[in-house]
């Protein structure tokens, strides 16, 4: 029993079972229905409680065939586990005589050369094989840029796929990422059921940004410092302006701080201004003060044929502030682009821009963000997000903390 020692007396077991439970009932459900062969890859799997506890329950459910589940891949790049339980269960199966799962342990790091041997060994069939196997990718409760590589892992497999075979993902992202710069995802290509912008927004002159998220917000906090100004105030606090603004003290620092190393703001003492018209770039800041972004929609008739054509495109307008500016755009978080060098396609979200609307429900956004990058690879396929919430003692500690935790560890995205 020393061997499971470190498997058994795992201080997290009760909580590692109960997350196991919902990939193991899709892995499951996906084995009765197609009735096919399937290869089950378990992304930074942990000592494996789920790869083990699938190959048991399959090994012992009579309405699926042994010979269905191949094998399951644990991918890890945690030096201090021991997967010694595992070469225990592979030898205990062995020893019954009968079909069994086997797992096999790579421990490397998801995004190394090593991987991408190891996916190239997944898909390649064995000697005298004549068919690319089924792959099943299982990510559960991946940290922050993690989840965006798995759906990354799961586009490469469904674009090197032929048509006989199939793919599928059951994703359960965890922690959220850092809410700025932006998040490329490679493979998306399916560009019909994703609304891209037309246009981006048109700058005006001084600090521009590269997030839309950013420059709206921008605007937003030289408006507010300029009212202060105006009022007889010194200057405004960002503790203010973020409660004002309803978007977190970092970032309302993050372009803050980008104003004034522009030259465009200035603070003393921890009060922030616009500078004056005439002083250095003062005068930029005061022109985003006094203007806000608003979308445009005209429409023209194509004198060729007839049709009626609708262009929608960014400008600028006085206003005071951008209220829901970002949300009423919708989707503008997210775009497809193609680069010329490789023709390779990559899905892009904008991180600030997400973290600044999704101040109510922030991992939602994140969850349905990482499910509309899943490239869909056929018309059988279908993504959606499922909720599975959890029903121990973990629940109860979710309800009290809020919809948050709550969403946390309750959102899976399904691609089957």
């Amino acid at each position: 029993m020393d061997e499971w020692s470190s498997f058994l007396n795992c201080s997290r077991i009760v909580k590692e079972i109960e997350e196991a439970v919902v990939p193991i009932a899709y892995v499951l459900q996906v084995l009765r229905e197609s009735g096919k062969e399937w290869t089950v890859l378990d992304l930074c799997s942990g000592k494996g409680f789920f790869a083990c506890l699938l190959c048991d329950v399959v090994a012992n459910d009579n309405r699926i065939k042994p010979s269905q589940m191949k094998r399951v891949v644990m991918v890890d790049n945690d030096d201090n586990i021991n997967w010694e339980h595992v070469k225990l269960l592979n030898e205990f199966h062995q020893g019954q005589n009968k079909l069994y799962a086997p797992i096999d342990t790579y421990r490397a790091c998801v995004y190394s050369n090593e991987f991408s041997a190891c996916l190239c060994g997944i898909m390649n069939p064995p000697k005298g094989g004549c068919s690319f196997p089924n792959i099943f990718v299982i990510g559960t409760h991946l940290c922050r840029r993690l989840s965006a590589h798995a759906v990354e892992v799961y586009n490469e497999l469904v674009h090197a796929t032929p048509n006989e075979s199939k793919c599928a993902l059951l994703l359960a992202p965890c922690c959220l990422p850092v809410f700025r710069g932006f998040c490329y995802i490679k493979g998306r290509c399916n560009t019909e059921e994703t609304k891209t912008p037309t246009k981006p927004l048109a700058p005006l002159p001084g600090l521009t940004f590269s997030s839309d998220g950013e420059t709206a917000l921008y605007a937003q906090v030289c408006w507010h410092m300029v009212q202060a100004q105006e009022a007889g105030r010194n200057g405004i606090k960002l503790s203010e302006i973020s409660k004002a603004c309803k978007a977190t003290s970092k970032m309302i620092k993050r372009v803050a701080y980008k104003g004034r190393r522009a030259g465009e703001l200035k603070s003393e003492h921890g009060l922030w201004k616009c500078r004056e018209w005439d002083e250095e770039n003062g005068k930029f800041a005061r022109m985003k003060a006094g203007s806000a972004v608003f979308e445009k929609e005209e429409t023209t008739m194509d004198e060729g044929s007839g049709k009626i054509l609708t262009e929608k495109f960014c400008s600028w307008t006085c206003a005071k502030d951008v209220p829901n500016f970002l949300s009423e755009r919708g989707g503008r978080q997210c775009s497809i682009l193609e680069t010329k060098e490789d023709s390779q396609t990559f899905f892009k979200i904008d991180l600030f821009t997400l973290g600044l609307i999704c101040n109510d429900q922030p991992f939602s956004y994140w969850v349905s963000a990482l499910a509309a990058a899943v490239e869909c690879g056929n018309e059988d396929t279908t993504v959606r997000i499922v909720q599975a919430p959890l029903v121990s003692g973990a629940h109860t500690e979710q309800e009290k903390n809020g919809n948050f935790q709550s969403e946390r560890r309750s959102s899976w995205i399904l691609a089957w």
